[in-house]
Order: structure tokens, then C-alpha cells, then sequence
């Protein structure tokens, strides 16, 4: 079931599908890399870092360098999510979109399951404002994600018909492909 055939009514759902994957995808590349720098330069020469003392350095090494490994590896796993979604819309293949549909899904699950921690972390008491603000912008995070996300899902959908358009397509050729007798 096509949700919606146009993201926010303009843009057809491939050409929305393609950006997000090429955006998403350079965008993952480009964290990795600038994370790589900020790993790989020692603190001795950083400039100003020696003025900078932490008080409880309850972090070590080893820590540092299992959240590198770990960051690297989510970087990588959200590169190939959205190569393959790519993939998926240039050889008309639905089931390389739907890793992209459950990323989408996990993310506006966390983004729900964010809201009250973030909103409880972020305001105090004093600023009742501050609160209204922080719900409102999550209220429309939310909806942001959750129509993006049924635009990924028609996009597949969309995909998994013009999939089937094909197969039946090569299959009716097969039948009127015949020898000619000479």
C-alpha cells in the first residue's frame, strides 16, 4: 500500500530516495573521517590541552578506544544502509530499501523514547519556557520522522511494484519469444 506517492508533494519518491541515500551516506563518510582525525591526533599536541585538567578521570584509554571501534563500526553499518537504499532504487530491488525502513524506524522509536529524559536533562525548574520549547521542537521532530519514515516504506512499496511489473514483464517475453523455422 503506496502511502504517499511525492515527498512533501513535489519531489517523486526516488529522486527523494536517492538523496537521502547520497546525503546520508557522504554524511556518514564524513563523521568517520573527522572522527579518524580527532582519534588519531595526540593530546600533547593539541594547543591548550595541557591548561586542561579533568578532575575524576574515570575514562581511560581503553574506553576511548572502545567507543572509536564501536562509533566506526555504527558509521559503517549506516554508509552501507544507505548505499544499499541506492542500490535498491536504481535496480529496482525491494529488498535492499527495507534495511533503511527499520534504521528509520529505530530512529523515531528512539527519538520517542528520548523525549522525557531530554526534556527532564536539558530544563530546569526556572525556565517552564525552556520545557514548552524542548516538547514542542520533539512533538515536531516526531512528526518529521514518522512521515519520513512512510515515505521510505511507499518508496519500497513503490519498488516492490515496479518489481513485480518486471518479473511478469519478462515472463509474458519468454512466451512470445519463439524460433523462427527457416
Amino acid at each position: 500500500m503506496i502511502i504517499f506517492d511525492r515527498f512533501l508533494c513535489c519531489i517523486s519518491l526516488k529522486t527523494f530516495g536517492k538523496f537521502v541515500g547520497w546525503v546520508g551516506s557522504m554524511g556518514a563518510i564524513m563523521m568517520a573521517y573527522a572522527m579518524f582525525l580527532i582519534y588519531s591526533v595526540k593530546p600533547e599536541n593539541l594547543r591548550g590541552f595541557k591548561d586542561y585538567h579533568i578532575k575524576s578521570s574515570s575514562i581511560t584509554t581503553e574506553d576511548v578506544h572502545i567507543f572509536a571501534g564501536i562509533s566506526f563500526a555504527l558509521l559503517l553499518l549506516f554508509t552501507l544502509i544507505h548505499i544499499l537504499l541506492i542500490i535498491g532504487i536504481k535496480f529496482i530491488k525491494s529488498l535492499a530499501i527495507i534495511p533503511h525502513i527499520l534504521l528509520s524506524v529505530f530512529g523515531t522509536a528512539a527519538a520517542i523514547c528520548l523525549i522525557p529524559s531530554e526534556v527532564h536533562l536539558s530544563a530546569t525548574d526556572d525556565h517552564e519556557a525552556t520545557k514548552v520549547e524542548l516538547i514542542i521542537a520533539y512533538i515536531m521532530i516526531i512528526i518529521f520522522s514518522v512521515y519520513f519514515t512512510l515515505c521510505i516504506y511507499s518508496l519500497y512499496e513503490l519498488i516492490k511494484i515496479e518489481e513485480k511489473r518486471r518479473k511478469s514483464y519478462r515472463n509474458c517475453e519468454s512466451v512470445f519469444i519463439t524460433k523462427i523455422p527457416k
